[in-house]
């Protein structure tokens, strides 16, 4: 009774491994650019692409020069091939930002940091390296001109 229990244990625990596997979904290298509508480079956040049937979420952080290279699995593995809806995030502490000088480059609108709402759609192609370039507008200033 208890070997029959470990061959159990041992074969549960085998194919939970083996169904979360990367290796049997291929991921294609996926890099590119986050810029303003102006060229202007973003120099914070993190690019997300969600596939279209969402199973797998691509993350990439965002760099100094506006670049940035998809990780789902491991890191710079890229993303499933197919169509993917994307976002662009930003972690800002919005309090007072008018009234400060701040280091962390422009500002997002936050309606690129939403699925629902981006607009932003990608289509990662199987057997090349994906280049995207990721055009985004900032944040609208305040209507009182702070």
């Amino acid at each position: 009774m208890r070997s029959q229990f470990r061959v159990s244990t041992l074969l549960l625990v085998v194919a939970v491994a083996s169904g979360c596997s990367s290796d049997s979904v291929p991921t294609w290298p996926v890099s590119g650019t986050v810029t303003l509508e102006d060229g202007t480079a973003l120099q914070t956040g993190t690019v997300e692409f969600a596939s279209e049937d969402g199973a797998h979420t691509a993350r990439g952080v965002i760099q100094k020069d506006g670049s940035f290279r998809l990780s789902t699995f491991k890191d710079g593995d890229g993303a499933v091939a197919g169509r993917h809806d994307a976002v662009v995030i930003q972690l800002i502490s919005t309090e007072d930002l008018p009234l400060h000088e701040h280091e962390h480059g422009p500002t997002v609108d936050p309606r690129f940091s939403h699925y629902d709402s981006s607009g932003l759609e990608f289509t990662v192609k199987p057997d090349r390296e994906n280049a995207f370039r990721i055009v985004v507008s900032a944040v609208a200033p305040p209507a009182d001109g702070l």
